[in-house]
């Protein structure tokens, strides 16, 4: 289960996102790296928190459990001949 989010930091100055300190409060569910990009780590709830000069925002993340995997094959169904054997 390696999906990503990348999350941006802004001010009315513009982004900061380079330049902003990132955290989870559960890092069992998502990491975020210093970039801003969250990872999905376990199913749950975790916050992710921005703070630059003082200021601080943050964003709710909610990872699901994935989709059981499945397996098809293809094609569903085949008619067959037996083959007849080469006369000598």
């Amino acid at each position: 289960m390696a999906s990503t989010r990348q999350f941006t930091a802004t001010t009315n100055h513009g982004d900061v996102t380079a330049d902003a300190d990132w955290s989870s409060s559960d890092t069992s569910v998502a990491t975020v790296d210093k970039t801003g990009t969250a990872t999905a780590v376990a199913p749950g709830e975790a916050t992710i928190t921005a703070t630059y000069r003082g200021l601080e925002a943050t964003a709710e993340v909610t990872v699901t459990e994935p989709d059981p995997e499945t397996l098809h094959i293809s094609p569903e169904s085949a008619d067959l001949e037996p083959a007849i054997p080469k006369k000598k």
